[in-house]
């Protein structure tokens, strides 16, 4: 058996997915229907056979429950022969099974995993019911964008396949290997159209220049899935809108969005949703981070603000925020007695929450008695204003990270003054603090921005250890850095938007406190250094 070259391969694939899909955007009532079947096993070797295999490719595998006479026969014949797809220890390949999600991973990455990056891993909530043999296919396949989980951060490993499920599995291993294809058949095979996965929509873009992938929620209710299907594509728009303007200058610029929700019940008949995601590009410094909160009335069918909902408690166990502030308890001093000036130190911090992941971080940090330095987002803040009085009830201390994550240098003077004041506003009306330090987003600084931190007397805090969290969303990866970079005096970034980061710090805590370091705030850190931190200056390590 002959496996085509690369360039032939390549070129297979993409004919055998154009068939498969076809090329508009639009799909009749009737191909939708099919399309949200379940895909068998046959079904599946077929679309890999014809992707990657010669027409002449013939093979002599047979198993008993598929007779030469089927019309998957060769098909079948080809991927067992090529062990991309065996059968069971009776000599059977169960052709007219349904493929599961993790069956589907494991073919793919046999199929197509020299086009991928295998130390781009991705963890799900449900890892550890991913057989064994398909954990590293799934997990590199995710962390590639192929494979994509639930928005409830679960894989679903026995789930079945739809068809329309593997066409975008399909797709997105295209989008990876576009250097091999002719600009007429990018042409034909830059799709995207947006399909309904059980209660959720995803928009997917198959053009390779943009990695697009967002997910939000079908209530039920029109009123309120209009207004969030409208932002989605609008934010699904912008992208694409940009990397078109990108690459008339740049034709090589790549992007990437991606964008997961969740649904959070807030009182009885009222949940939120947050949809948190990021927008990279091969032209920016660093991924853009946004968050979009809707609030919605279920018995209405309308959005609403948080002021309107009842500050009841909707279920037992479920905090709700007060509209009266606690004031804010007594943080560590600075050179208290738990602190030893002679002794290593340094502080970790949080970046864009807080988020639904906070809680659980908090709980870390108390449970080793140790405290953290949280860069808030002003918009995010009336959503968790119990989470905020957490945060400082527990040692901890709260900064802000601008009103809505925009980049400060590519603001007017005025916009500048008003997001660092309306982010401390809503942190004041939150906890009753006005922090005197903040981190600019992205890091992004310049004269401007030090003149009006100075003017509203607040300092600039960078770091001197970026995790690079928000790119490898993996636990393993994110401890590692930080067990290589750590050192005396340095600020740590990461984010708690991210659950991969705060499992991460399960492990981070312990071994950082087991090496000797005391792990403080910022301020705390800063207390020590020796430094003018004045209003103004820009802190990047003790």
């Amino acid at each position: 058996m002959a496996k085509a070259s690369n360039a032939v391969l390549s070129f297979l694939f993409i004919t055998a997915f154009l068939l498969y899909t076809g090329s508009s955007e639009n799909t009749s009532a009737a191909l939708g229907q099919a399309e949200s079947a379940y895909l068998t096993r046959a079904e599946a070797a077929e679309i890999l056979s014809k992707a990657i295999f010669s027409v002449d490719t013939a093979s002599n595998v047979r198993f008993a429950d598929v007779p030469e006479d089927s019309p998957y026969f060769s098909y079948i014949s080809n991927v067992a022969a090529a062990s991309l797809m065996t059968g069971d220890g009776n000599g059977r390949f169960l052709p007219h099974d349904p493929i599961t999600r993790e069956q589907s991973a494991v073919v793919l990455y046999k199929t197509f995993k020299g086009y991928l990056d295998n130390q781009a891993w991705h963890t799900f909530n449900d890892s550890g019911i991913i057989s064994a043999w398909a954990v590293e296919a799934v997990s590199i396949l995710a962390g590639n964008g192929v494979a994509a989980g639930y928005p409830d951060g679960n894989f679903r490993p026995q789930a079945r396949v739809t068809k329309r499920e593997f066409d975008v599995m399909m797709a997105r291993v295209y989008a990876m290997t576009d250097e091999y294809y002719s600009d007429s058949v990018q042409a034909h095979s830059a799709v995207s159209y947006t399909y309904q996965y059980d209660s959720y929509n995803a928009i997917i873009d198959y053009n390779s220049h943009l990695l697009c992938y967002v997910l939000y929620p079908v209530l039920g209710l029109p009123d309120v899935d209009r207004v969030i299907a409208e932002w989605a594509k609008n934010t699904y728009d912008s992208a694409k809108e940009e990397i078109r303007r990108v690459h008339q200058t740049y034709p090589n610029a790549k992007g990437e969005l991606n964008v997961q929700y969740t649904a959070t019940p807030v009182a009885d008949g009222y949940i939120k949703i947050e949809e948190i995601g990021y927008y990279s590009a091969s032209w920016l410094n660093r991924p853009r981070e946004f968050v979009q909160v809707f609030h919605v009335d279920l018995k209405q069918n309308k959005l609403t603000d948080l002021d309107s909902i009842p500050q009841t408690s909707p279920a037992p166990g479920l905090a709700m925020p007060t509209d009266t502030p606690a004031p804010a308890p007594p943080v560590s001093t600075p050179g208290s007695a738990d602190i030893d000036p002679n002794k290593p130190m340094l502080a970790l911090t949080f970046d864009d929450g807080p988020s639904n992941y906070t809680p659980r971080l908090l709980e870390i940090l108390r449970y080793n008695n140790v405290r953290g330095t949280f860069f808030v987002v002003g918009n995010r803040i009336a959503s968790y204003k119990s989470t905020m009085r957490q945060i400082l009830e527990e040692g901890s201390e709260i900064m802000g990270h601008s009103w809505d994550h925009r980049e400060l240098t590519k603001l007017t003077d005025s916009q500048i003054k008003k997001d660092l004041t309306d982010t401390n506003d809503a942190i004041f009306a939150a906890v009753n603090i006005r922090p005197k330090m903040f981190r600019a987003p992205y890091g992004s600084v310049n004269d401007r921005v030090k003149a009006i931190s100075k003017e509203l007397g607040l300092t600039i805090v960078q770091w001197s250890v970026d995790t690079l969290d928000w790119k490898t969303r993996n636990a393993d990866a994110v401890y590692n850095e930080v067990m290589k970079s750590a050192n005396s005096g340095a600020i740590i970034l990461t984010h708690d938007i991210h659950p991969t980061t705060v499992d991460a710090m399960e492990r981070i805590i312990p071994e950082l406190k087991r090496r000797g370091y005391q792990l403080v705030t910022v301020s705390e850190l800063m207390s020590f250094s020796g430094k003018d931190i004045g209003p103004g200056n820009v802190i990047y390590r003790q």
